[in-house]
């Protein structure tokens, strides 16, 4: 179907093709390559043509990493499911919060298992409301006999709790932040990926040194899927430890690629490659500037000028 589509479009080549990471695009993207490498467009021969959607990968990293539960975030569900579930206890909530003197607009919302950044927006959300849920300790009965009966550390969240919370949503916010700009469509994404994917290693490799069992966990889980794309084995970021190693990587994956784009068009496009100075385009345009050394022009002279140009 995209093969049809591009003779339909009459589109003579692509560069490239954006895919999440399913084995069917594996071999659609293998046909395509083969299907297109004799037309006029193609580019170094499709080889740049399968580009994996960050976002994507991002997700599977997330997903993988939240499988390890860790009963700090299972009391603040809980407690935010306690909450939301019935319209009168919404109410008492908010009575809380008036008392507590909270004046954040957010607004409780609970996780979905499918979507890691629902998680994101849980605990980000809920951590503002902090003293709230404690109150709602002295305030309903029912918040306490609700914890008592679970399986989830038979009591509300504590002060360690909503710390645990915070530290997670910071780490969070980065793949919320990298997802994010990674999924726009009124930008240019792809000169911010190297930045967003450098830092997250960073973070990643300094949680999975922590003295937290959780974070621990979660950081080793998400360090082999990471390497499985954008580590040693997935050939983008290897273990460099200092800024002059992180610069040769730079140098070899980028401005090599961009030497062997550049000898492309240029021998491909060479009657449009010419180099004119600023003058020479000028006088072929018929256009010339007089330049004034007066520095007192008023402001309607240099009105119409910008306008004139």
């Amino acid at each position: 179907m995209v093969e049809s589509c591009l003779e339909e479009w009459n589109i003579e080549g692509i560069f490239t093709l954006k895919v999440n990471n399913a084995s069917s695009n594996d071999v659609a993207i293998s046909y395509l390559k083969e299907a297109t490498n004799r037309w006029k467009g193609t580019v170094l021969g499709n080889e740049f043509v399968h580009v994996r959607c960050c976002a994507h990968i991002l997700n599977l990293i997330m997903t993988d990493g939240l499988k390890h539960h860790n009963k700090s975030i299972d009391r603040v569900h809980h407690a935010v499911r306690y909450v939301k579930n019935y319209p009168n206890r919404l109410q008492t909530f908010k009575r809380c919060v008036e008392k507590v003197k909270i004046e954040s607009k957010a607004i409780l919302c609970l996780d979905v298992t499918t979507r890691w950044n629902s998680t994101y927006k849980m605990l980000e959300n809920a951590k503002k409301f902090e003293h709230a849920f404690k109150q709602m300790e002295y305030e309903d009965l029912e918040y306490i006999l609700h914890f008592r009966g679970g399986d989830y550390g038979r009591r509300p969240p504590n002060e360690d709790d909503w710390e645990t919370c915070r530290r997670f949503v910071k780490f969070l916010k980065l793949f919320y932040n990298a997802t994010k700009r990674f999924s726009s469509s009124l930008y240019v994404t792809s000169n911010a990926f190297f930045d967003e994917i450098y830092m997250i290693k960073r973070k990643i490799d300094l949680f999975s040194r922590s003295e937290d069992h959780f974070l621990y966990s979660m950081a080793k889980t998400m360090k082999e899927k990471f390497d499985k794309y954008w580590g040693e084995r997935g050939g983008f970021i290897k273990e460099e430890k200092c800024a002059f190693n992180v610069a040769k990587v730079i140098t070899y994956h980028v401005q090599h690629v961009l030497e062997r784009l550049y000898e492309h068009y240029n021998s491909t496009h060479s009657s449009y490659v010419s180099i004119q100075s600023a003058s020479e385009i000028s006088r072929m345009e018929g256009v010339g500037v007089d330049v004034d050394d007066d520095d007192d022009d008023d402001d309607d002279d240099r009105d119409r000028f910008i306008a004139s140009q």
